[in-house]
């Protein structure tokens, strides 16, 4: 082989190691897509800061998971209405619920994602793990809330869930047979609701 042609096999040796050191430097550092797949190039929301209503959102729930139901109250606007398969409140009665729930599920665990809010709207998945009372059933709900706001508080609060599900779940055979009625969820929300009036009847904060 000519000097010419050992010079061009040299160029190519040395380029191709060239291409290699930088393919090694890119792999293995700190700032590569490659090795940190939740920098902001692969995952735009990651580092997203939150607004004051999704902040709102995520102080209601940590309050929840620790069963802090005064936190859990002052997230709500005085004007607040609260709607779910059992419940429809307005008012004091929104915070009362919660106090009387986060009483007698002292071992429910819940956890929550998928938190996104606007000035006016908001929206949140959740999901709730605990034992029935009144049948001893165990119980895995799962809910999505979403959320209006007034004065830097929550306005409205809507929880949507399988009723049928739920029913089945706490209620057994019967939730089971009757789960899709009308007449037993109007007997679940007239228990419910008789619940907490007796339970507000007793605290006269929320009269």
């Amino acid at each position: 082989m000519s000097d010419f042609g050992h010079q061009i096999l040299d160029f190519s040796y040395r380029i191709s190691d060239l291409k290699f050191q930088q393919f090694v430097i890119r792999f293995y550092s700190p700032k590569s897509d490659i090795t940190n797949p939740k920098s902001d190039d692969r995952n735009p929301k990651a580092n997203k800061k939150m607004n004051t209503n999704e902040k709102l959102i995520h102080t209601f729930y940590e309050a929840f998971k620790v069963k802090d139901f005064k936190t859990m109250g002052e997230c709500y606007h005085p004007e607040a209405t609260f709607k779910d398969e059992a419940f429809d409140l307005k008012g004091k009665e929104v915070p009362a619920m919660w106090r009387m729930l986060c009483g007698v599920g002292a071992s429910t665990v819940v956890e929550f994602s998928g938190v996104e809010a606007d000035e006016n709207t908001g929206k949140a998945h959740w999901e709730a793990w605990y034992t029935f009372s009144q049948s001893g059933n165990k119980v895995h709900n799962v809910i999505d809330a979403t959320f209006t706001f007034k004065d830097g508080k929550i306005l409205t609060h809507r929880d949507k869930f399988s009723f049928y599900r739920w029913s089945s779940q706490s209620l057994g055979m019967i939730g089971k047979l009757l789960g899709w009625t009308p007449f037993l969820k109007k007997q679940v929300r007239e228990r419910a609701m008789g619940n907490l009036k007796k339970f507000i009847a007793k605290h006269p904060e929320y009269q």
